[in-house]
């Protein structure tokens, strides 16, 4: 016997995942005119991607090593 997942108020389960969906899209327009608003002042993608690299840093790179995958 299979067990699944139930939905069991349609209209509200497609009302939030629609809220969450703009909400996604607008959280991800922000970053990235905020990014590039900071990359102006190195030319080109390398510049934007020396940014990245030092607001990220080395951290998330080790973290996400240590992250274990199924």
């Amino acid at each position: 016997m299979e067990r699944t997942c139930v939905v069991v108020n349609d209209h509200t389960t497609k009302t939030n995942s629609i809220a969450t969906l703009i909400t996604d899209i607008i959280l991800l327009l922000i970053m990235l005119i905020g990014l590039l608003r900071l990359g102006f002042h190195e030319p080109g993608v390398q510049g934007l991607g020396h940014l990245l690299w030092t607001q990220v840093g080395v951290s998330a790179l080790l973290a996400s090593c240590f992250v274990p995958f199924r």
